[in-house]
């Protein structure tokens, strides 16, 4: 229970963050997000930012303007925001989106997929605080698309493949 001299206090330090992670947000759209075409190319920029062994997204320009505990903080909820945003896209539309960024690499697509059949990079695109119900929906269908695009491009899915 918040004393009744403290809820207008409280109050104004929630705006407050709100206003700051929103600044935060724009400066990231502003600098990086606009400029990559896909969901799931924005998926892959912004699991770059975050570290693999502690989790916490890190960008040192941002973090030299706000702080790195306002970053960290916009940027997990951009990255969740996304990711949901690709969760609730049909299949056709999934499957468009991933191979406008597959052509956008400067990589032999065919090895990319095959590479993506046997290591599943995109497993850590993943946000840590997501529901087991959006995991489960991303992994199938990423198995799905997966299947339908070496299919496209005519690959056989390599030995030990999962």
């Amino acid at each position: 229970m918040v004393p009744a001299g403290n809820q207008g206090s409280e109050l104004t330090t929630t705006t407050h963050r709100q206003a700051d992670l929103q600044l935060v947000y724009d400066d990231l759209v502003r600098a990086s997000l606009s400029i990559i075409p896909t969901c799931y190319g924005r998926l892959v920029y912004l699991t770059s930012l975050r570290d693999p062994n502690t989790g916490r997204y890190e960008h040192y320009l941002l973090e030299e303007s706000y702080g790195a505990s306002l970053v960290q903080a916009a940027l997990e909820g951009i990255h969740i925001q996304s990711y949901r945003s690709w969760v609730a896209m049909n299949l056709e539309q999934k499957r468009a989106d991933l191979y406008l960024y597959l052509i956008s690499l400067s990589s032999d697509k065919r090895q990319v997929l095959q590479t993506w059949l046997i290591t599943a990079p995109y497993r850590a695109l993943i946000p840590l605080h997501t529901q087991p119900v959006e995991r489960d929906v991303f992994l199938s269908d990423m198995q799905i698309l997966l299947d339908l695009l070496m299919n496209e491009f005519g690959i056989e899915g390599p030995e030990g493949a999962a």
